[in-house]
């Protein structure tokens, strides 16, 4: 407790602890002082009253001490919640450190999924102007963002901006992912996203393909091979020799993604489904930007749900089967 109460930060928060905090370290180091002058053991304990009445009174303000902390952990929790994953040891030190940005990057992976560090302005110390993941991609935030005030206000205008950020490519993908090729994707999005440009497109294609049906009886046969021919076109791309390795790595995962969408159109083919109401069809995870809402939808059944836009870097993925799916 006694690096937590000398930090400038809490000490600052709580000055009426600190100072009793101050008292009872004071009073202990008397105590220990003591003890050297007096190295026999029972003379030391027993040569006066000191022992007996100081120590129990120095316990009951120490408790005080706890019970305070303890109280303004919670505080800070309710205000940023994603605090509630992180331990009080590590949300204490997090806390005393809050006045430098820079500290609390090493922090970021306690209470953000993939967020493992920012990169801020050479000119200006404290604007930080781009999301690091901990595999190593980068995403420029939408606008760049000045860290001040207490650490869970600035964290918390971090996830704000990380949010903001990937909505505006959700938006981008969104317009521009319908006949996008294959390593436009790859080049022009983030990893995150170029995964979401593969399934607005399919599941728009799918999809009209579904209500052409019944009258035009080559169209899903026509989806089909759409959805064969990206994915031969993933797989050409793993042969070049100058991808990166963050770049082989996104491309595998978008190879996995597409080789899912293959298998279900596939079966709706086999099935000979011709009605975008089919439960076959509805039971997918079939993902749309709605321009109306202005986001990105998850609609599986009779059930949407909203995206909500948390960064997770360039991630592997695995293969979907009907047991990960």
């Amino acid at each position: 407790m006694e690096a937590v109460f000398s930090s400038g930060d809490i000490a600052k928060q709580l000055p009426q602890e600190a100072k009793r905090f101050q008292g009872i370290d004071k009073n202990f180091m008397k105590i220990t002082a003591k003890a050297v002058e007096v190295p026999n053991c029972v003379q030391c304990c027993c040569g006066n009253e000191i022992m007996k009445t100081l120590l129990p009174h120095l316990t009951e303000q120490l408790e005080l001490c706890q019970k305070s902390l303890t109280g303004y952990l919670e505080t800070k929790r309710n205000c940023f919640p994603r605090f509630y994953f992180c331990s009080d040891g590590v949300l204490l030190e997090i806390l005393s450190q809050g006045s430098d940005p820079h500290a609390i990057v090493p922090h970021l992976q306690n209470v953000f999924d993939s967020l493992a560090s920012l990169t801020f302005d050479k000119q200006k110390k404290y604007t930080a102007i781009l999301m690091v993941a901990n595999d190593k991609e980068d995403v420029p935030f939408s606008n760049p963002l000045n860290l001040a005030g207490n650490v869970e206000e600035y964290l918390g205008e971090i996830v704000n901006n990380m949010q903001e950020t990937l909505h505006d490519l959700c938006r981008d993908c969104g317009a521009e992912c319908d006949g996008m090729a294959c390593e436009e994707i790859v080049n022009r999005f983030p990893a995150q996203i170029g995964i979401l440009a593969l399934q607005f497109a399919w599941t728009m294609d799918t999809e009209d393909a579904l209500r052409r049906a019944r009258a035009d009886k080559s169209s899903m046969s026509s989806a089909n091979k759409k959805a064969l021919n990206t994915l031969n076109e993933f797989i050409s791309l793993t042969v070049r020799p100058t991808w990166t390795k963050l770049q082989r790595t996104n491309i595998e995962t978008l190879i996995t993604i597409q080789v899912h969408q293959k298998d279900v159109t596939d079966e709706l083919v086999k099935k000979k489904v011709k009605d975008p109401g089919d439960f076959e069809w509805l039971k997918q995870a079939r993902l749309y930007w709605r321009i109306e809402k202005d986001t990105t939808v998850i609609s599986i059944c009779d059930v949407d749900f909203d995206y909500q836009h948390e960064y997770l870097g360039c991630k592997e993925r695995l293969v979907v089967t009907p047991l990960t799916d």
